[in-house]
């Protein structure tokens, strides 16, 4: 952690920052900037690839998209309101909660300057089963939360699934990149790490969407 994180959270909890849109009677989840720790091209991939949400030098309010818990910090009075992690998500369980959050109106703050550092996976086998693993569980938040972001994009069967994989794909590859490239224009070079694991993440999807059809199937013949 950076010097003085906890210290740095704590006052930024009680100075909330000036930010468009923010209401300082209103709950919030104050999230800082988390640094990958890497010396591969994979896991320069990994890291930006993980910490798209988390990377940029102003303070904004996510209004559209989940910030990490892993840089984190709440009032106790936010899990009164919104509830505790969700423990069937063995994945996403920040995702999930910060939807959660959104949908009972907790503003999502982004703080610069209160970094942590994350050892990101260093081999490419180990990138794809962290990506393949988080699309896994992707249509079982995407289920619990129904009205979350983006929903629309995301496939809830088989067929569906097929029709959206390379839009999808490339759409997030897209994402990321753009998002990295207002504070890092290394991450160019990174692009067919970052493609690789929105791959994987969607054959997590594809995976998890078969295994739902197959015991659709077994119930239904049962």
């Amino acid at each position: 952690a950076d010097d003085d994180w906890l210290e740095k959270h704590v006052d930024c909890h009680t100075r909330l920052p000036q930010v468009d849109g923010l209401d300082p009677a209103k709950p919030v989840v104050i999230h800082s900037m988390v640094n990958g720790i890497h010396s591969t091209y994979a896991g320069y991939s990994d890291g930006y690839s993980n910490w798209f949400t988390s990377c940029g030098k102003k303070t904004y309010m996510a209004r559209k998209h989940h910030l990490p818990a892993n840089n984190t910090s709440v009032r106790k009075s936010v899990f009164s309101l919104v509830g505790l992690f969700d423990e069937d998500c063995r994945a996403l369980e920040d995702v999930e909660w910060c939807f959660r959050c959104l949908e009972k109106g907790v503003q999502l703050l982004y703080v610069p300057d209160m970094p942590v550092g994350h050892v990101d996976r260093k081999t490419f086998a180990a990138l794809w089963r962290h990506y393949h693993t988080i699309g896994s569980y992707d249509p079982v938040v995407r289920s619990k939360t129904p009205s979350s972001p983006y929903g629309a994009l995301f496939p809830r069967n088989v067929l569906a699934g097929w029709f959206y994989a390379v839009p999808l794909v490339l759409l997030m590859t897209v994402y990321v990149t753009a998002r990295w490239l207002t504070c890092e224009r290394r991450v160019l070079l990174y692009v067919p790490g970052i493609l690789l694991a929105n791959v994987a993440n969607y054959a997590g999807i594809m995976t998890c969407l078969y295994e739902r059809r197959g015991a659709r199937r077994w119930h239904n013949g049962k």
